[in-house]
């Protein structure tokens, strides 16, 4: 079975009194290509600063590389690894 490089689990994300992402699980593989469409205001760029390790989730899990940096991720792995 082949590792996700990221995985996100149970994602809840706020945005003022907001919830723009409720429970979002995602496992993205090694050179699979993730397309995320919507209606603006849905929560794409949300979600996307979450993976690409920009901003923390307020509950829920983000892995990345096999790492939890759910409530953080040091600079190093986004330079070297996030593009």
């Amino acid at each position: 079975m082949t590792r996700a490089v990221l995985s996100l689990k149970s994602v809840v994300k706020y945005v003022g009194p907001d919830k723009v992402l409720d429970s979002v699980d995602l496992d993205a593989l090694s050179g699979e290509v993730v397309v995320v469409r919507g209606r603006s205001g849905v929560g794409k760029t949300t979600l996307a600063k979450i993976a690409a390790l920009l901003s923390r989730p307020d509950a829920g899990r983000v892995v990345f590389l096999g790492i939890d940096v759910t409530r953080g991720a040091s600079q190093e792995l986004r330079l070297r690894h996030v593009g």
